[in-house]
């Protein structure tokens, strides 16, 4: 049996990046921030999507994190379920809903407010 996957979904929960300026260079800043992480983490020994450790588990939010906002520097917006279909056939039943879910929180947060939500982290860096 072949499903057809939905690309678009009506009412579908959707971040709009930000018209800021200064938000949206942290937001770039940020983003190559995870890339350094990332390769960091692709350098450790194993494979790097077992989650098998703190570490690995890590790595692998990291990199969700980055594609999150990779798609909202890169497009202009997020489309949350459409996105996560996406990531899913990428990453398999390692994408938990709650690993893309705090994924996409993080990255809202940081769009509409600099993370003034968040705890823990780095959070974004400053500007000028």
């Amino acid at each position: 049996m072949r499903c057809l996957r939905i690309q678009s979904y009506p009412d579908e929960p959707t971040i709009v990046l930000t018209s800021l300026t200064t938000r949206v260079q942290q937001l770039e800043v940020k983003l190559l921030e995870y890339s350094g992480r990332i390769r960091e983490f692709s350098e450790m020994p194993g494979s790097f999507t077992a989650l098998d450790t703190p570490q690995r588990r890590h790595a692998f939010s990291t990199t969700v994190k980055a594609g999150v906002l990779g798609t909202l520097l890169r497009e202009g917006e997020v489309r949350a379920w459409s996105l996560s279909a996406k990531m899913f056939d990428k990453f398999g039943p390692d994408l938990s809903a709650f690993v893309f879910d705090r994924a996409c929180d993080v990255i809202n947060d940081y769009n509409a407010t600099g993370g003034q939500n968040c705890d823990g982290g780095t959070g974004l860096p400053p500007i000028g």
